[in-house]
């Protein structure tokens, strides 16, 4: 296994990632995860907005999250613990949502907030994540209901000195930031969506360009503009992106797997025999030859786990991470552009839009927590590393209040 993550990752050798970016919040860091309960958003609260539809009720809900990922983040959750996904979202909140991620675009290029909140030279990243099964492990998704992440980080926010390229670290603190089912999933997602109608234009899987343009690994799709979130067929295309994934996930599932009506905590559903699952691959017609060597790899590597490892998973954290994958389909999605924003090139003018898309099999980390900026394809978040000042929690506080009347 190590020689093939080995080769799996010198394709992308060039890359530059930072493994450690402090980012401040409320609470420390050892606090975190009673910060993250459920029940933490609710107090939270800023905004709310209900939708209506065949006598069910939807709340969009606007969160101060408590752990944050930047200083001037901002983040819209579905209230209603069953809507775990973007297709469940009814059709007028789901161009809310797309409204008001706009809406944020435009409120950080406005010059005036720009001075008055230093935002200048900064990156933006927008976000979500998918994984509603995985509730044994860490997975980059405690929160199950469908949020959207806004981050916006001005340009002294990280330091982008301490910049490495993956050839130089080793192969376990590689393994924790770049999931190697990314890196795999890359190439299955595009085989599958290559010949689909899409809005943008579908970039070719090119670990090159994407080292010198320090753009993140994953499947790439590219707009010419913002202004295309507050189109109706782009809300679709978002949908359909996510019910192609829940396609290819199930493809591939029933290949490796044997049939299970559910997803159970601290269960895996059990792998067929190697030569069955060979001949599933080879029978996907529409797998190019690079991905089908992939699953063959993993074919070859996977293996059960018995109960009494699963029972020494449940004590040791590090070792379920890198050993026991997540329960179903577990992605991220984000989008951003490749330049910084400034007075002088507002971030709502950049005319080339990335999406990026990044499946996910073992990694403990979320998309938000992943951002790519400044040529720089993946970036890890070390949240609530120190504590806000109180000067930088009334200014949070002053940026929310005057976002939320821009959107009023």
């Amino acid at each position: 296994m190590k020689e093939f993550l080995e080769k799996l990752y010198k394709e992308y050798s060039n890359h530059y990632v930072i493994c450690n970016a402090n980012i401040s919040g409320y609470c420390k860091k050892k606090e975190m995860e009673n910060c993250e309960k459920k029940d933490e958003f609710r107090p939270n609260v800023l905004k709310s907005k209900f939708f209506e539809e065949s006598d069910n009720i939807q709340e969009i809900a606007f969160v101060n999250k408590i752990v944050p990922h930047s200083l001037y983040d901002c983040m819209l959750m579905c209230m209603q613990s069953k809507v775990v996904s973007i297709e469940k979202i009814f059709c007028q909140g789901l161009e809310y949502i797309f409204n008001v991620v706009y809406k944020f675009i435009e409120f950080i290029s406005n010059e005036t907030v720009i001075d008055k909140f230093k935002l200048n030279s900064g990156y933006l990243h927008i976000c979500f994540n998918y994984d509603p099964f995985t509730k044994d492990r860490e997975s980059g998704m405690s929160e199950k209901r469908f949020h959207i992440h806004m981050n916006y980080w001005r340009k002294d926010d990280i330091d982008f000195s301490k910049m490495v390229q993956v050839k130089d670290i080793n192969i376990d603190t590689i393994y924790s930031i770049i999931d190697p089912i990314t890196i795999i999933g890359e190439s299955i997602i595009y085989d599958y969506l290559i010949d689909k109608k899409m809005l943008g234009k579908i970039m070719k899987n090119d670990t090159i360009r994407d080292s010198q343009m320090g753009l993140p690994i994953g499947f790439k799709i590219e707009y010419s503009k913002w202004g295309i979130l507050n189109e109706t067929q782009f809300r679709k295309e978002i949908v359909f992106l996510h019910n192609s994934l829940c396609e290819i996930y199930n493809n591939i599932e029933k290949i490796f797997l044997y049939e299970d009506s559910s997803f159970k905590v601290w269960k895996r559903k059990k792998l067929r025999k190697k030569d069955e699952i060979k001949v599933g691959i080879e029978n996907l017609e529409w797998l190019s030859e690079k991905s089908k060597n992939y699953l063959y790899f993993l074919a070859n590597n996977f293996m059960d786990i018995p109960d009494n490892i699963m029972n020494l998973l449940q004590r040791k954290k590090s070792m379920r991470i890198k050993y026991m994958s997540v329960n179903g389909l577990n992605y991220s999605m984000a989008l951003f552009s490749e330049k910084a924003n400034s007075l002088e090139k507002k971030i709502i003018n950049h005319n080339k839009i990335i999406l990026v898309i990044q499946p996910k099999m073992f990694s403990e980390i979320g998309g938000a927590s992943l951002p790519c900026m400044n040529n720089i394809s993946t970036i890890r978040l070390y949240r609530n590393s120190k504590l806000y000042t109180e000067e930088e929690k009334q200014s949070r506080e002053n940026f929310h209040n005057d976002f939320l009347k821009y959107i009023n």
